[in-house]
């Protein structure tokens, strides 16, 4: 990723992320009922920087290939726009060993320093 945001808009540096708790534990650092989700939030104007971290809100069921969109994904899982439509992922970190089951891989997704099992 450049730091530059786009053709004619000036360099910034990328900023932190805003993580407000531990989307790869359990416990998360959330209230009993919620669970930790990285999320990115996209700029609406054309230099603006995307900002992106973690995130507590209500856990959900949904786990690795289930549908999601409506329903929330469980903890450790995160909602993604896949071939085969919108679905839950299992988080696993980009660097160390591969902890996706068996068959899938760890590959970034669009969170910045956040993968998910494909």
């Amino acid at each position: 990723m450049s730091d530059t945001a786009g053709p004619g808009c000036p360099d910034a540096g990328k900023p932190p992320p805003a993580l407000e708790c531990d989307a790869y534990s359990e416990p998360s650092g959330c209230d009993p009922g919620d669970a930790c989700y990285p999320f990115v939030d996209y700029p609406s104007e054309p230099c603006g920087q995307e900002t992106y971290g973690t995130i507590c809100a209500p856990a959900g069921t949904g786990m690795q290939g289930d549908p999601c969109g409506n329903s929330l994904c469980a903890p450790r899982h995160v909602c993604v726009i896949t071939g085969q439509g919108t679905q839950c992922i299992e988080l696993c970190q980009l660097e160390g060993p591969n902890t996706c089951p068996a068959g899938l891989f760890c590959v970034p997704v669009d969170v910045d320093g956040f993968g998910g099992c494909f």
